[in-house]
């Protein structure tokens, strides 16, 4: 049987990863091809991450780019390797249904590194972020990007990296906005079409028992990334504390922190800007998820038991939203807008410029008094999202559904 491969995420230690591998794994079970499903990521998959997902979940058994695009080349020429974990990778790639790649932004400004403007630089992340497509388009597989975030793309190398992208890796690319396709279709070549799909991760869903009587929660998703875009006199962190204190008074809810993103190796995650937030006076009310102990389905169970979130992050608004729990968001990118759109909700969007406590604080108190309409907004529109990413899945799928996307 042929395999549908996917790649480019790794499942543990960002919330928004792992979401999104549920949300293809939700659409492939709903167009019955849930068996064809395997996904290869670069670290070792953990044991929670492992049993959190009933597809394959293996290693790419490749130490460097370099090596692994060797050889691929010597298998197009028919040179095996001996290893049977690496022919088992170039053998599933050679007779892919459809290699999908799941990252969720690309090509923005905002994100590039230290050396990010240099061209070179830039032809080597595609090598090395795309390597499968790109073995995948030697044995004329199709290779589709998932729907993603695509800029903003002023500088001149950002939107080098994505017309080659376009040009070498993908048969078919997806945009989650529709200001990313106007971006990414302004750089790519002509005749290239990218067709805009919400977030696969919006078809993912978890179930909970709510207990009766049970004391409000309200779940804050805490961003460290918001902090590099920040643009306000009121720092992040102290909003967020003025924040927490105005819920508790006005609301008596609990409070519960949920870090998204906590990579090892790096100056910055989620943990530690919760760490920040919380001081000695609210820990009686105030608690931080014990994410890194916690699998992806763990943590979408508890952003839904949770009466109202307040997010910074993406997919903590997407886990929200698509369980049906209203969101008041606080973004740094158009993506948020137009998620939010989708559910009807963009009047719930603060901006990371310009923002205060006062204003959060204001708009919370509007925010709760119309929680339970929202709620029922939230889910009739959750219908019609799903409905999109069941039409649209005949194009991530090739040769599966009826739809197009649009």
């Amino acid at each position: 049987m042929r395999k549908i491969l996917l790649y480019g995420l790794v499942a543990e230690r960002n919330f928004g990863a792992p979401s999104i591998m549920h949300g293809v794994q939700a659409l492939a079970e709903h167009l019955g091809v849930s068996d064809r499903l395997v996904c290869y990521q670069k670290p070792r998959p953990s044991d929670t991450s492992l049993s959190d997902f009933p597809f394959p979940l293996l290693q790419v058994p490749y130490a460097s780019t370099p090596r692994l695009l060797g050889a691929g080349l010597l298998y197009r020429l028919g040179i095996k390797p001996r290893d049977p974990k690496k022919r088992q990778l170039l053998e599933d790639i050679r007779q892919a249904e459809v290699i999908i790649n799941l990252y969720g932004i690309l090509f923005c400004d905002n994100l590039q590194g230290k050396y990010g403007h240099l061209l070179p630089v830039r032809v080597l992340s595609i090598l090395r972020v795309f390597t499968l497509s790109l073995i995948g388009r030697l044995f004329g597989r199709p290779s589709v990007k998932s729907p993603a975030s695509y800029g903003p793309m002023d500088k001149v190398n950002t939107r080098r990296e994505a017309r080659l992208s376009a040009r070498w890796a993908f048969t078919q690319m997806f945009a989650r906005e529709a200001e990313s396709q106007r971006q990414l279709q302004a750089v790519t070549p002509k005749g290239f079409e990218a067709k805009v799909l919400p977030d696969l991760a919006n078809y993912w869903d978890v179930q909970v028992d709510k207990t009766p009587g049970q004391e409000p929660l309200v779940g804050i998703s805490v961003s460290h990334q918001i902090i590099r875009q920040w643009q306000s006199e009121e720092g992040y962190e102290d909003c967020i504390r003025r924040l927490i204190r105005h819920v508790r008074a006005t609301t008596g809810a609990r409070v519960v922190l949920i870090p998204n993103e906590f990579p090892q190796r790096s100056r910055g995650n989620d943990i530690d800007t919760a760490a920040q937030i919380l001081q000695d006076d609210t820990r009686d009310y105030v608690s931080v998820a014990p994410v890194e102990q916690m699998s992806a389905t763990q943590i979408k169970q508890l952003i839904k038991s949770c009466e109202v979130i307040i997010a910074s992050r993406y997919h903590s608004c997407v886990a929200a939203l698509s369980s049906g729990v209203p969101v008041m968001t606080l973004g740094w990118h158009y993506k948020y807008q137009e998620l939010l759109a989708h559910y009807q909700q963009e009047r719930w969007l603060l901006s990371h410029q310009g923002c205060t406590a006062q204003k959060l604080m204001d708009m919370f108190d509007a925010f709760w008094a119309s929680r339970e309409a929202e709620r029922q907004t939230i889910q009739a529109q959750r219908a019609l999202v799903r409905q999109r990413l069941e039409v649209g899945a005949a194009d991530l799928f090739p040769g599966h559904g009826t739809g197009t996307g649009g």
